[in-house]
């Protein structure tokens, strides 16, 4: 919710005052839609690598392991 919402009101308060017509004001939204897309593709990735990774050293720390 932060990431959609937090970037439209960045921008409505940084960016807006610059050019203060409503089409700049809608380039917020697919903007901050395509920054929150991507931020959580980007967590999801790290989070299934650093899971598979702990899976992994997990595996060669037990005794008696695959060797």
């Amino acid at each position: 919710m932060f990431g959609a919402c937090g970037i439209r009101l960045i921008w409505v308060f940084f960016f807006l005052p610059m050019n203060r017509t409503l089409r700049f004001l809608y380039v917020s939204y697919p903007l901050s839609w395509g920054i929150t897309f991507a931020v959580a593709v980007g967590l999801f990735l790290w989070l299934t690598y650093s899971r598979r990774l702990d899976a992994i050293i997990r595996e060669k720390a037990l005794p008696g392991g695959a060797q």
